[in-house]
């Protein structure tokens, strides 16, 4: 057995000392960096998520929703969704110009990478609902002093509202023809099995009767997706209409329907379409020219 070295076992713990010591100091020095970065990140996040710097895309949705709630507001010929539709494309394409990181749209608007997209945003929407809603134009003036005072002064700010008023009128310019203007269709009901008939007690007209017609926003025509229609009244699939296991033909169709190209199913829908009586008349074709962000 050998000799027990009292110079070894020295040796040994003092260097087992040092990596303690080595160990200890890391630790401290991560307890102490660790609190640094949070507090650092911390306040970053509580810089973004103050009241200072709101998002103007909810404020003016917000505004927009309280004019639709306004009775006789808006227009009774014309769906709300269309103003929806018009401010948020308006607003989109404002910061999608200064930020350049979205898909292109058919607005092709100049603008410096500093200018202020609140300011842009708030412009945007702010000329759409002017145009769209005149009688509202002094409370939206309002609104929009509101939205600018909370946006730093300046260059960047001047320039967001420039591409913000332009942004808007591309895109009124581009719906200014779309069909929403048109005088509603009188209803005629049919005298044929099937045909819907107005209801009691008011017996009333059906509304937006013109908006199958109108310029959609996204789809190239109103039909573009539209399903077949259900078999018809003489038929002896109609009284197990909507298909089920029972029905084997009609699910059997509809399977076939669904497994076909959306070309192909344009093309049975318009032919099933052509064989079925209908009050209103026949959607025009589906036209040629590419939705309105192509253009």
């Amino acid at each position: 057995m050998k000799r027990f070295s009292y110079r070894l076992f020295a040796f040994g713990m003092a260097l087992g000392a040092v990596g303690a010591a080595v160990v200890l100091a890391a630790n401290a020095y991560a307890r102490v960096a660790r609190p640094t970065r949070a507090t650092s990140t911390d306040a970053l996040a509580a810089a973004t998520s103050t009241p200072t710097s709101p998002d103007q895309v909810i404020q003016w949705n917000r505004i927009l929703l309280g004019i639709l709630r306004t009775p006789g507001a808006q227009p009774a010929t014309i769906h709300p969704t269309r103003s929806m539709a018009i401010l948020h494309a308006a607003v989109y394409d404002a910061v999608s110009a200064i930020a350049k990181t979205n898909a292109p749209s058919p607005v092709h608007l100049k603008a410096q990478k500093d200018a202020s997209e609140p300011a842009a945003a708030a412009a945007a929407a702010h000329a759409v609902l002017v145009r769209l809603y005149p009688g509202k134009a002094a409370a939206l003036d309002a609104d929009l002093a509101l939205s600018l005072s909370q946006v730093a002064d300046g260059k960047t700010k001047n320039q967001g509202v420039r591409v913000g008023e332009e942004a808007a009128a591309e895109i009124l310019t581009l719906r200014a023809d779309d069909g929403s203007a048109a005088t509603p269709i009188t209803f005629v009901p049919g005298s044929n099995p099937g045909d819907y008939q107005l209801t009691p007690p008011g017996f009333s007209q059906p509304v937006f009767t013109h908006w199958p017609f109108v310029q959609p926003f996204a789809l190239r025509s109103a039909n573009q997706f539209r399903p077949p229609p259900p078999p018809p009244v003489t038929s002896p699939h109609r009284a197990r209409w909507p298909p089920g296991p029972s029905c084997a033909p009609c699910s059997s169709a509809s399977a076939s329907w669904r497994s076909r190209s959306p070309r192909a199913r344009r093309t049975t829908g318009s032919a099933s379409r052509s064989s079925t009586a209908t009050a209103f008349p026949p959607p025009s074709a589906p036209s040629a020219s590419p939705p309105f962000w192509r253009l």
